[in-house]
């Protein structure tokens, strides 16, 4: 089997196993650049990859200085890409089985204080507020990107999951939302008192029961204009740097500070691994340092 068929197989079952978008874009991306280095060293069939081979493509992106978390997501793939075509027979053998992933820096994930957040969403309602009075047909733009930014930090959302949000979704009776997740999975997220008010205005002006975020056009919004709206949104507030998972990890760290159960915010985010929101506690910790060292006098 060719490489270019061995990667086409692997990704058509990615899709039929309900891989996001981005996911597969991502996994896509590595895999073509494993085969741009294969096409270097003049290997086209895929038993010829072996343990040297994948070690030798290491070794060259650690020469060229690729950021090490580039090169642990691309071992990440490739060993999913072989273990794939092991388990399925197109290969006798798995070259990446021994495979180590370099050593990487384990960073904390960067927060907005609650001051900051307090300040972007008062701008953004103003300006649904200042449109309202004003009676503007910016009303429901100004609307949908408060209520975006809003939900994203009420309920801890992916940006990708906040868009694919149909109005159908919404439970107003319980406060919550039922969302598809990574991998395909569906969990019901908690939205508070706030978000309810924004969703329901929301929802009476689109009047439809299909998309809940929508282009002006009436196209669902896509995750890079999503993108752009917490950017700009963070922007007026003179807040720069702010990309949508920012949001996630703010909620997810201001709950841990207001002592909420771990496993529930691991419920809420959907995390499958409880190590993955542990994170979160670390930030926590890290915060309540750095105040203790302002505020003690003899820290």
């Amino acid at each position: 089997m060719e490489i270019k068929d061995a990667i086409r197989v692997f990704t058509e079952n990615l899709k039929i196993r309900g891989y996001s978008v981005n996911t597969l874009r991502s996994y896509a991306g590595a895999l073509e650049h494993f085969d741009t280095f294969l096409f270097e060293v003049e290997v086209a069939i895929i038993k010829d990859v072996d343990l040297e081979i994948l070690r030798v493509y290491i070794t060259k992106l650690v020469s060229l200085e690729v950021k090490k978390t580039t090169i642990h997501h691309r071992v990440s793939v490739l060993k999913a890409f072989f273990s794939f075509l092991h388990q399925n027979d197109y290969i006798s053998k798995n070259p990446s089985a021994r495979l180590r992933y370099p050593k990487t820096e384990k960073k904390l994930p960067h927060i907005l204080s609650t001051e900051q957040m307090d300040k972007i969403l008062n701008l953004a309602m103003h300006d649904v507020e200042y449109a309202k009075m004003n009676n503007t047909k910016m009303y429901e733009t100004a609307l949908r990107n408060y209520t975006l930014f809003e939900l994203l930090y009420s309920s801890g959302l992916r940006i990708f999951e906040a868009v694919s949000l149909n109005v159908d979704d919404l439970d107003f009776e319980e406060n919550q939302l039922c969302v598809v997740g990574k991998g395909n999975k569906s969990r019901v997220v908690p939205f508070n008192g706030t978000a309810r008010k924004a969703l329901l205005e929301l929802v009476h002006q689109r009047n439809n029961s299909g998309a809940l975020f929508m282009h002006n056009k009436g196209a669902r919004l896509k995750v890079r204009d999503a993108y752009r709206i917490i950017q700009k949104l963070a922007k007026s507030a003179d807040i720069d740097n702010v990309h949508p998972h920012m949001i996630r990890h703010t909620m997810a760290t201001h709950m841990i500070d207001n002592s909420a159960d771990i496993r529930i915010v691991q419920e809420i985010l959907g995390h499958s691994s409880i190590a993955t929101t542990q994170k979160y506690i670390h930030v926590s910790s890290r915060r309540l340092q750095a105040v203790y060292l302002q505020a003690f006098p003899r820290a």
